[in-house]
């Protein structure tokens, strides 16, 4: 789940494939609340460490985000993490794309299994 669009989270999540796959390094992912986005007061953020600090790498999508937000004011969320990073060379997103996996206490309602996609 996620966007990242611009060169700047392209390069971080290119550095964090390194770090995971060349490295065998940790990376770890948050999510963080953006109520002051001009765009989105609802909008999650996705941030990666790979060791220089949170780096923003893209949003949790907006139709899942009414679905997040109460995990999160609740601290029912247990972890985030990092599933896998790709490069993907198909015509219409051309990129790195990474997957996080978030668990929680509970079962997911069953739209939010619906849109959960993986990378491929």
């Amino acid at each position: 789940m996620g966007v990242a669009h611009s060169n700047q989270s392209q390069t971080h999540l290119l550095r964090a494939n390194i770090k995971i796959n060349e490295e065998h390094e940790e990376v770890t992912a948050h999510l963080v609340p953006e109520p002051n986005n001009e765009r989105d007061a609802d909008a999650i953020s996705v941030q990666i460490n790979y060791g220089d600090g949170p780096c923003h790498v893209g949003y949790i999508p907006r139709e899942l985000t009414k679905y997040i937000h109460p995990l999160l004011k609740e601290n029912a969320i247990t972890k985030v993490e990092i599933g896998l990073i790709i490069f993907s060379l198909k015509w219409y997103r051309v990129g790195f794309y990474m997957n996080i996996l978030i668990t929680r206490t509970g079962r997911w309602e069953p739209y939010v299994v619906s849109k959960a996609v993986r990378v491929k």
